[in-house]
């Protein structure tokens, strides 16, 4: 594949042939290595995370790399907005899984998370999950749980149905048989009673009988659920009065001027930190002849400084990196505060959404409780009104029959109200034989919910112990070949009460006890970060998803272990970028030489 750069981190112009296997940027500093390998991260798709932002170069209004491939090519953009950078254009990778899973476990180079993780001792167990954090396993689990119970709570409604048939069964028989019973008495009556007058009047005085009892029956349901509405809205009521709600805090302005010093103190930290790498360098290693002559005395060499052109001596050297040493370690600490203080304020404004949105929610619970109500309570004096009525109205009916057989009415009435309650039963039998016949269903769905349930707590729990096991059989095969100052290391899971895995411990032993990060030098504690992020690579089939590995960042390493980690990873991926000074030995693969390429360096700086 070809590769054109333009206004991209510290190349303003450039470009490249890629071929598989082993590609091998070689130049001194600040002539493009690292920049390199950031406009393939752009082009892939995996800047613009977190605080890092997009790597415009400095000044530039607009940029871009394009990848082109045999049968396909990407163009990026990035184009500046006020202070912010924008990324248009097409990446290679989509999929915001396969962008985590490149960022953290194929593009080594020095800003990689897991390697600054390792170096820093942070919490490695988020990192190294976060490609199963974009499947939302925990909100997967949730919602097949709250499945499950849904589930759960039907089939034994229907399995409390299935018991309750043969009763309801009986329930309609025995109205049935109370039914024919009463009408063959009502006919008995009426033959005794054939030709008498206020026959009418005894069948409408019997609806009324019948009616006044629906109501009643419909007034007393009602009036229980008045009850149990009343005694919600007390309690949602009190809810929302004793919610207390923060005030979300006014302080945009001042997390974009953390957040831009922040940006500023990483820029100025990775400075100072190319400035003493070099310069100690030259002093460790006593190349002070290469940059400049040296006036060998008894008391102590003299040469004029090669920055300033002043005479010094090795010791003013020393102590003038010591203090860039000092300054850099205060911008760390200022930075750490600011990224402290940033954390603490989205942390109050994300309690004071939830709050406010827990209250929207309570006060539209509580205006719906009491519309319901107020519907209800009217519905229900309407009833008591219908009542009252129908009482009157079977006063003035009872004054005209009372010349007829009461026992006719009563049993006419008795009757209706007995058919009435036999339709309901009916109706009630025919739902519950309905719900009974979906126990089979029901149960066949508890089941799949339960199995896929599991089947997602198993992958998390074995793509965490895969972890453990890819880095203790990559640490493995690395000690085997480079030979560190350590004879083992791996990544210890520690679990919870329930047996899941929450998070690693990096154990390193030498000299067959437990030693701590601290006493291991720096291309160790580099290595251990590259194991640790190639365990994810292996884990998560990054080889599948991403194209490319890229390696960077690796000055600490001597020559010989350079070559033999660029060896380890030879076939992991169809291509691999990694960046070499020119005294590194010369591998075996494809040479890219930035000497034609427009870099920062090469130009003065404005004045």
């Amino acid at each position: 594949m070809n590769i054109d750069i333009e206004n991209i981190a510290g190349i303003r112009r450039g470009d490249a042939e890629l071929r598989s296997g082993i590609n091998v940027v070689r130049a001194e500093n600040w002539q493009g290595k690292s920049s390199f390998m950031k406009a393939l991260e752009v082009v892939m798709g995996t800047t613009g995370w977190d605080d890092d932002g997009h790597p415009l170069t400095d000044g530039a209004s607009e940029g871009h790399v394009q990848l082109e491939r045999a049968d396909d090519s990407y163009e990026t953009t990035l184009v500046r907005q006020g202070n912010s950078v924008h990324r248009r254009g097409e990446v290679y990778l989509t999929d915001k899984q396969d962008q985590i899973s490149a960022r953290l476990f194929a593009f080594l180079g020095e800003d990689n998370p897991i390697r600054e993780a390792v170096r820093t001792r942070s919490d490695l167990a988020s990192l190294l999950t976060q490609p199963l954090d974009v499947e939302d396993i925990d909100e997967q689990l949730a919602e097949l749980k709250a499945d499950r119970q849904s589930v759960t709570t039907e089939l034994q409604r229907a399995e409390k149905a299935a018991k309750q048939v043969p009763s309801m069964q009986s329930t309609v028989t025995e109205l049935e048989s109370d039914i024919e019973d009463l009408q063959t008495q009502r006919e008995k009556l009426r033959a005794e009673s054939e030709g008498g007058d206020g026959k009418d009047d005894r069948d409408v005085l019997s609806d009324k009988r019948a009616k006044q009892e629906q109501l009643t029956d419909q007034i007393q349901t009602l009036e229980n659920k008045i009850d149990r509405q009343e005694s919600k809205l007390a309690e949602k009521e009190t809810e929302l009065e004793e919610l207390s709600v923060p005030d979300e805090p006014e302080l945009t302005t001042d997390i974009d001027d953390k957040r831009s010093r922040i940006r500023e103190l990483t820029t100025n930290i990775d400075l100072l930190e190319d400035i003493h790498r070099v310069n100690k360098r030259v002093v460790d290693e006593n190349r002070e002849g290469v940059v400049t002559d040296i006036d060998r005395q008894i008391t102590g060499d003299e040469f004029d400084c090669w920055v300033c052109g002043e005479q010094t001596s090795q010791a003013t050297i020393e102590e003038r990196l010591a203090a860039i040493n000092d300054r850099v370690q205060e911008f760390r600490a200022e930075k750490a505060t600011l990224q402290e203080e940033v954390e603490e304020i989205q942390t109050r404004r994300q309690t004071a959404k939830q709050k406010r949105r827990q209250k929207r929610d309570l006060e539209t619970h509580i205006g719906e409780l009491r519309a319901s109500l107020e519907e209800n309570r009217s519905q229900l004096s309407d009833l008591k009104e219908r009542r009252n009525s129908i009482s009157t109205e079977l006063a003035n009916l009872r004054e005209n029959v009372e010349q007829f057989n009461d026992d006719l009415t009563d049993i006419e009435s008795d009757i209706k109200y007995k058919q009435s309650e036999l339709e309901r039963k009916r109706e009630k039998l025919e739902r519950l034989e309905r719900e009974a016949d979906h126990r089979e269903q029901l149960a066949t769905e508890k089941q799949e919910l339960t199995e896929e349930i599991q089947a997602l707590r198993t992958r998390r729990k074995e793509k965490k112990q895969e972890l453990a096991d890819q880095f203790e059989a990559t640490m493995g095969t690395i000690i085997d070949a480079l030979e560190p100052g350590f004879e083992s290391a791996r990544l210890d899971p520690k679990t919870n009460e329930d047996g899941e895995i929450v998070d690693f411990d990096l154990i390193v032993a030498r000299e067959g006890r437990e030693t701590d990060l601290s006493a291991l030098s720096e291309g160790e504690v580099e290595l251990l970060g590259i194991v640790t992020a190639l365990a994810g690579y292996e884990t998560f089939n990054v080889s599948e998803r991403v194209p490319c590995l890229l390696l960077d960042g690796l000055t600490e390493l001597s020559n010989t272990n350079y070559h033999e980690v660029v060896d380890f990873l030879t076939g992991k991926s169809e291509l691999i970028v990694t960046s070499a000074y020119p005294e590194i030995e010369d591998f075996n693969g494809h040479i890219i030489r930035p000497d034609h390429w427009d870099v920062v360096s090469n130009r003065p700086a404005s004045v």
